[in-house]
């Protein structure tokens, strides 16, 4: 059964050199998972280390998240097999200047996340009743965001900026406030902000930006990218 699984991982990463060039394949993540022990997990993942083990956050294709505002790229175990059954994933984000990565939670993790170069305004809200907490996180800084908090990092300098987020899980999934409106049926998101019709929902639905996005306007004038 090794020898097979070993030769279907040789097979899914010819065109690969790190973990990130392309997605594994399911069967193999399937066979991590289940692994009866962790010498069984490590003899899969030690038959092609450099795919395996090392994820190329700078040529990573998959994880990846982009837009006008800057790059995201996370490494968890859908995408990163040494990540199986490890507990962990990170992301590392490339911001634009006046880039904001927009309100957005991760259901499944709590985030440390560290600024790399620049700084960041940052907030987060984790449920009703308790107070929104805002900081501005400097170079070097961490701040711990709890698992599910409804949270945005926005780069309001006129320089690029990089933040890493170390997550308490390997799948910490992602949810966007974007995402769910545009899930959500128009006549309850209208309904929900007060009576807007469905029309109004329409339109404001398809001005909404990609994520991360670039459309903080005091900042855009301030660096001059907008007049």
């Amino acid at each position: 059964m090794l020898v097979f699984i070993g030769i279907l991982i040789l097979a899914s990463y010819n065109e690969a050199s790190y973990a990130g060039g392309q997605k594994p394949s399911e069967i193999f993540l399937r066979a991590l998972k289940s692994a009866p022990t962790e010498y069984h997990r490590e003899a899969l993942l030690a038959k092609d280390p450099t795919c395996n083990y090392v994820f190329d956050f700078y040529n990573a294709k998959v994880g990846v998240v982009e837009a006008k505002g800057g790059r995201i790229v996370t490494a968890h175990a859908g995408n990163f097999p040494a990540l199986v059954n490890a507990g962990v994933a990170l992301g590392v984000a490339h911001i634009a200047p006046c880039g904001l990565i927009d309100p957005h939670t991760h259901p499944r993790a709590t985030i440390i996340a560290y600024v790399i170069k620049g700084e960041f305004l940052t907030g987060f809200y984790l449920e009703n009743g308790i107070d929104y907490v805002t900081e501005t996180v400097k170079e070097g800084q961490a701040i711990v965001i709890p698992q599910a908090a409804v949270h945005f990092e926005l780069n309001s300098a006129c320089t690029p900026a990089v933040i890493l987020g170390a997550y308490s899980t390997e799948d910490p999934g992602l949810l966007s406030a974007t995402a769910f409106i545009q899930q959500f049926p128009t006549k309850i998101v209208g309904a929900a902000l007060g009576g807007l019709s469905e029309n109004d929902v329409k339109a404001q639905v398809k001005a909404l930006p990609d994520l991360p996005s670039q459309n903080v306007e005091k900042c855009l004038r301030k660096c001059g990218l907008k007049t």
